[in-house]
């Protein structure tokens, strides 16, 4: 019996590698995204906790500190928008990705049936060369039974049944065969 062999597998092994490897991305990118978004959360956390920090101040160091802050702020709202721009740029490849794996993931999917449309029939095929196979072994061992049967009941008749039957097919060399013995 012949093993399956699907001319195409090779394209579904190439599309099977290449969803894992976007897979791999996407969650790479994925991580990437909640690491920044992480990092501007704690930045503006930060952010929260200097403003709230001179709200409990008297006012005269309140002044100073606020002072300081607005110098600052600029650092962080570059530092800020730095992180908006680097998620942004993060969540357009990761639709990007999404993209690619759900365009990978259909070929991958219409290939996977094609495949097993194959297999299906090839174990079809597979089932009508048994069924082929049994139905000449049956034929043969009935044919054997039945030649087999014919010789034992042509053994088992009574001699003069055999010699009637052959005067039928030969009469003159069975009177022949008589007068001479």
């Amino acid at each position: 019996m012949k093993r399956f062999v699907w001319r195409l597998q090779r394209l579904l092994d190439l599309k099977v590698r290449q969803h894992e490897m976007l897979r791999a991305e996407l969650a790479s990118l994925s991580e990437q995204a909640a690491t920044v978004r992480a990092q501007i959360l704690m930045l503006k956390a930060q952010i929260r906790g200097r403003l709230s920090e001179m709200r409990t101040l008297s006012a005269d160091q309140r002044l100073e500190k606020q002072q300081m802050f607005l110098q600052f702020a600029h650092v962080l709202d570059i530092r800020m928008k730095a992180l908006s721009d680097k998620l942004a740029l993060l969540e357009q490849q990761r639709k990007e990705k999404i993209v690619q794996l759900l365009a990978i993931r259909k070929e991958r999917k219409s290939l996977e049936k094609l495949r097993a449309r194959a297999m299906e029939e090839y174990r079809k095929e597979q089932n009508r060369q048994e069924q082929i196979i049994t139905d000449e072994a049956g034929c043969t061992t009935y044919a054997r039974a039945i030649i087999l049967s014919d010789k034992q009941t042509e053994n088992a008749r009574p001699m003069y049944l055999h010699r009637a039957d052959e005067a039928r097919k030969y009469p003159a060399e069975l009177l022949a065969s008589q007068t001479s013995q």
